[in-house]
């Protein structure tokens, strides 16, 4: 490790230079990206730190915003402190920001914030805020579907362009809508101090994504137009009844244009009408999956280990953290996977036009482009040269292939202690973090099984869905590094699931629950331990997996 320009720098092996963005801690972001980002999501990054800016203003956090950077195309996280400048090394110590809270008009500011937030439960007010602009969304997602493949030029250039506006106004909203994790985080540290385990507290708040619900529901009414009928193809199966062609045309205009990732590289489901078959036949063979038995009992077994004179106040958080949830869960699908999809099906169709004409070889070359000068290229113009376009597709493919550091600039250093910070500013960073750490699980932490009965199967190994769509079959064990909603369908088909990164209130974890799949959350050496094709049993209730034959 080095220097450039004052700021620490790590040269790889590949000849990659990592230059940290500044001064401070940068984390790679193990969770969400399992290949470098595409110049979309470099126009993407900036709105979503300005998200995390407005949400820890509107609750007066110490934090001013949590900042996404990508480096050689990889993406890299840092915490910004209110007021605090960025210097090398470690953020300011406990005792610094004790008196920074203490002196600093703006952070005195903060604390009159925080305080009205608690007085009015803001929290709440932004559950109601998603819930009153939700359909005005979906419908604004709505009017980019259809084919794009019989636009005129003009017309896909204007829709890359909505698109990307649309992925941007997305992934803002959906930060700034992050106010609702404190009363997940309230509810955990409630719970964990009467004692209640964290997987029972989990298993009786934490369900009810409505998005989830509907995908759910919309299967319901595939199943039930195809009765006792079976087809080995999507088409097949919509020649079944007029009404078998609504309930799939219903399902896959709503469900099918979602991103399986985080970015423009991952497939939607409607790209694999064959994995949405094998969906459909499974969910018809299983009748559904229902819950409600299993959450009742849960929130019983729960109730009992609360004490007696702090049952209302059970009662209450819980119903709060549910709601609270369930809007989380609910919106990064539709803010974040559904425009996602939406710019990937534009942009290919562009990429597949600019193949046609030369100006690229590859269909996927196009995600090197910015929306821009994509819109660009359609239209005739030539905003980058045909050696800079090669150059960027070569650098790329070096980057893919790199090992990016596990950080940049100065070491991961812990979260501050709450306990620093005055009342309520002290409860809402006690509440965030430990709804951060509950997501996205805490290193070293150890493994966490959703379930109790133990399955075994054949392992399909696959940093991403879309890279096991075509492999996996009812009954395999999914290995991968984490989920999110769009993978709902996929993982109907699964017998069990394993993933190396997540916590108890990840999409993981409440997808696992939901659907009733035994699943180990967590097992950060699961690429190491499990190779693709090995046959492995995963036993939820001792949160191990292990070999049983190998591939």
């Amino acid at each position: 490790m080095g220097t450039h320009g004052g700021i620490a720098s790590v040269t790889t092996d590949d000849g990659l230079v990592w230059d940290a963005p500044d001064m401070g801690e940068w984390e790679f972001d193990a969770a969400h990206q399992t290949r470098p980002g595409t110049a979309t999501m470099e126009v993407i990054a900036p709105h979503t730190s300005e998200g995390f800016r407005r949400a820890f203003a509107r609750y007066g956090l110490p934090m001013s915003h949590m900042e996404i950077r990508l480096v050689n195309g990889w993406a890299y996280l840092s915490m910004f402190v209110h007021g605090a400048p960025r210097k090398p090394g470690k953020p300011p110590p406990d005792t610094v920001l004790k008196a920074m809270f203490a002196i600093m008009p703006s952070a005195y500011r903060r604390r009159k914030i925080a305080r009205l937030a608690v007085a009015e439960g803001r929290a709440m007010l932004d559950v109601r805020r998603w819930d009153s602009e939700r359909t005005a969304w979906i419908e604004r997602c709505l009017a980019h579907e259809g084919d794009v493949e019989t636009l005129d030029d003009d017309a896909l250039a204007e829709r890359i362009c909505a698109t990307s506006d649309l992925f941007v106004d997305g992934a803002g909203l959906h930060f700034e809508l992050l106010g609702p994790a404190v009363l997940v985080g309230e509810y955990l540290l409630a719970t964990r101090a009467w004692g209640i385990p964290d997987e029972l507290a989990a298993k009786a708040s934490f369900f009810g994504v409505r998005s989830t619900v509907e995908a759910q529901t919309r299967l319901d009414r595939i199943a039930e137009e195809l009765g006792t009928a079976r087809y080995d193809s999507l088409e097949s199966a919509r020649e079944h009844s007029n009404a078998a062609r609504r309930a799939i045309d219903d399902y896959l205009l709503h469900h099918g244009g979602w991103s399986l990732g985080d970015d423009l590289t991952s497939i939607t489901l409607g790209e694999r009408p064959d994995q949405l078959m094998r969906s459909i036949r499974d969910h018809c063979d299983s009748g559904g999956t229902e819950q409600g038995e299993a959450i009742a009992h849960a929130i019983e077994r729960a109730r009992e280990m609360v004490p007696d004179g702090e049952v209302h106040r059970f009662e209450s958080m819980r119903h709060d953290a549910q709601l609270a949830y369930a809007s989380l869960d609910d919106n990064s699908g539709l803010l974040w996977a559904w425009p996602a999809g939406l710019c990937r099906r534009a942009q290919r169709e562009a990429g597949r036009r600019l193949v046609e004409r030369g100006v690229l070889a590859a269909v996927d070359d196009v995600f090197v482009l910015a929306p821009a000068e994509i819109a660009d290229f359609v239209l005739g113009r030539t905003p980058v040269a045909d050696h800079d376009v090669n150059a960027r597709v070569e650098l790329q493919a070096r980057r893919a292939a790199a090992s990016a550091p596990a950080w940049l600039g100065a070491p991961a250093s812990p979260p501050p202690d709450p306990s620093v910070f005055p009342e309520p500013v002290d409860r809402l960073v006690a509440a965030f973090l430990t709804f951060m750490s509950a997501k996205f699980g805490e290193p070293d932490s150890g493994q966490i099984g959703i379930g109790t009965e133990p399955v075994e199967g054949r392992a399909i190994v696959a940093r991403s869905a879309h890279e096991a769509l075509d492999r996996l079959e009812p009954g395999d064990i999914l290995v991968t590094n984490a989920t999110n909603p769009a993978y709902n369908v996929v993982l109907s088909l699964v017998g069990g699931l394993v993933t190396s990164t997540g916590g108890i209130n990840g999409h993981s974890a409440i997808v696992a629950r939901e659907l009733g799949i035994p699943t180990v959350i967590g097992m950060s050496d699961a690429f190491d331990e499990i190779n693709d094709g090995d046959r492995i049993v995963v036993d939820p209730a001792a949160a191990t997996v292990r070999v049983v034959q190998p591939a």
